[in-house]
């Protein structure tokens, strides 16, 4: 059976409503002499700022073009996302701030920990006496004068200047491992970095056990080296006695 274009009636062999020629034209065409126009764009009311726009049938046949814009769009799901009307919308609880005294709403698994309305809050409350670390004001004590800059000086030099927790190089920290300031001696003062002898606040039971430890392995070692220079010296003498014999 012959098959004849729809459009200027030519033979063709193939089985297409139209010729090569033909197909190129319509396909060109725009608006509604185009083969595949379905009525052209259709206005719209934006469901969220109410303005007109225009929008193609295919987006109205999958239930799209209900917003003008991007913006619009991200206003309408984020209304759907949060209060009452959201299927993931959770009742608040009010609350007052313990510092400044402001209203504050938190979900029913916050309410036990949510008990400032920001950080700025929370840090001013948590000084001096309110902080967990409050040990009665011994940071503001002073420092007896056998704390100086020759004894400081004296306990790096016996630790390398490495700081005994991470060792680092070039530690300039001093810590007392018993957190008692009057306690200045030698077997009480360990070399630190800035960074660990901040970590130190905290757990204070644990760096103390662990320092202690430190210590003692610090003076098994000098005390071997004693007994070594000892051992070394009385060689020597024993063979200057030898020599003049």
């Amino acid at each position: 059976m012959a098959n004849y274009c729809q459009d200027c009636g030519e033979k063709i062999s193939r089985r297409a409503k139209r010729c090569f020629s033909c197909s190129i034209k319509a396909r060109n065409q725009q608006g509604e002499n185009n083969h595949n126009w379905k009525g052209g764009k259709t206005e719209r009311i934006c469901h969220v700022c109410g303005r007109t726009f225009s929008v193609k049938p295919s987006k109205i046949k999958y239930e799209r073009g209900k917003y003008c814009s991007i913006d619009c769009r991200r206003k309408a799901q984020a209304q759907q996302m949060t209060g009452p009307g959201s299927p993931l919308y959770v009742e608040r609880i009010e609350k007052v701030c313990l510092f400044c005294g402001k209203a504050i709403y938190a979900v029913p698994s916050e309410v036990q920990h949510k008990k400032f309305c920001d950080r700025k809050c929370m840090t001013l409350y948590t000084r001096g006496k309110n902080h967990h670390g409050w040990m009665g004001g011994k940071s503001q004590e002073p420092y007896p004068p056998t704390f100086n800059k020759g004894f400081k000086r004296k306990i790096r030099a016996r630790d390398g200047y490495l700081c005994a927790v991470c060792g680092k190089q070039n530690a300039v920290y001093v810590h007392h491992i018993d957190y008692c300031k009057e306690t200045t001696i030698e077997g009480n003062c360990i070399t630190m970095c800035g960074h660990c002898h901040q970590a130190t606040n905290q757990h204070r039971a644990y760096w103390q056990r662990f320092f202690t430890l430190k210590m003692l392995r610090i003076v098994k070692r000098e005390d071997s080296a004693k007994i070594d220079a000892a051992v070394a010296l009385g060689m020597a003498a024993h063979q200057c006695l030898f020599l003049r014999l």
